[in-house]
């Protein structure tokens, strides 16, 4: 398994100490065990990318974040991470706990693997709210296989 933790961002976020707060929690703790990234959309500029940041060629904006979620996913499957956990930075982490949440939900170890999970808070057909949510390899290929359209992220994958 090749797991990816992206961390979806934008430069407000930067700004407002967000994503240190992610790097002096849990990233401090427990990095060393999973893969990140922080996703920006082009409210960050290419020379102001820290090393473990990457920038997409998308607008910055609540309903363009499905545009940068493809292309953030894109990312990852050319890379050949098998699955990827995509959360917004406000999500706190234990690692060793969404590690073996992974190895539960995945097909090393599951009979009937799971491709996208995650905390469900809506009466809606997507994981979402806020929460983050893990794509196997398999969801990677129908998200990137559905047209993006202007909506939030979480949306545009749950019907994906």
């Amino acid at each position: 398994m090749k797991p990816l933790l992206i961390i979806h961002t934008w430069q407000p976020d930067h700004d407002n100490g967000a994503n240190d707060m992610c790097r002096g929690t849990y990233l401090y703790t427990w990095g060393h065990f999973l893969e990140h990234v922080f996703v920006f959309d082009r409210s960050r500029t290419y020379e102001d990318l820290l090393p473990d940041e990457v920038r997409v060629d998308v607008d910055s904006g609540m309903l363009n974040t499905s545009f940068k979620t493809k292309k953030a996913i894109s990312l990852a499957y050319d890379k050949g991470y098998s699955h990827v956990c995509y959360s917004p930075t406000d999500c706190y982490f234990i690692v060793p706990r969404l590690l073996r949440n992974l190895a539960w939900h995945s097909s090393d170890t599951n009979a009937d693997p799971d491709d996208y999970w995650g905390f469900h808070t809506y009466d809606e057909h997507h994981i979402g709210g806020g929460s983050a949510y893990w794509l196997s390899r398999r969801a990677m290929e129908a998200v990137l296989a559905f047209d993006a359209y202007p909506d939030y992220e979480d949306r545009f994958v749950g019907s994906a």
